[in-house]
């Protein structure tokens, strides 16, 4: 309600292209994805809780359509931040984490000032103010990690997840 009151308002949800990797189904949607290969196991939750991100902000972008309120997802790439460092220093024998860090990143990850671009572009741009519930990549819109799911599908996960957060029906948009 605070968000209609101050409209026009944003809401953006920090995803990732890691959302494309997934294998979120309504049976898994609240467990440990069980992969046959360990390495991909994290990659699989990560991309699964980015991939809900996404289509909480586009569902979400719809519902309040005509409120003043919008909605963003982005992927903001991969960018060189202590969160590798430590999550490498908890990890220390794994060699390709360790490369991950050291070499890989300080070359082709994006600074915190790069990385925050697209960010900023989706809460600042009059070009965007009243596009609701897309995706975007490096400041432009770009093909959403829902696409595989339908419409119906979509708005079971949301159901869903109203449910598991026990959510009031006077909570509910």
């Amino acid at each position: 309600d605070l968000l209609k009151k101050s409209s026009p308002s944003r809401i953006i949800f920090v995803s990732s292209l890691v959302a494309f990797l997934t294998n979120l189904t309504i049976e898994n949607l609240n467990q440990h994805p069980k992969p046959k290969f360990y390495f991909f196991s994290p990659l699989l939750h990560y991309g699964n809780s980015k991939l809900m991100n996404a289509i909480t902000a586009n569902i979400l972008g719809k519902k309040m359509r005509g409120t003043g309120v919008t909605t963003y997802s982005l992927h903001p790439g991969v960018v060189n931040t202590a969160i590798y460092r430590v999550f490498c220093e908890k990890n220390k024998f794994d060699v390709l984490k360790m490369c991950l860090y050291y070499f890989l990143l300080p070359v082709y990850g994006k600074t915190v000032w790069e990385g925050a671009q697209t960010q900023i572009n989706c809460a600042l741009s009059k070009e965007i103010e009243n596009v609701t519930g897309k995706y975007y990549l490096d400041c432009i819109e770009f093909l959403p990690p829902w696409t595989p799911f339908s419409e119906d599908y979509r708005m079971e996960l949301w159901r869903e997840t109203e449910r598991l957060v026990r959510l009031e029906e006077a909570e509910k948009i």
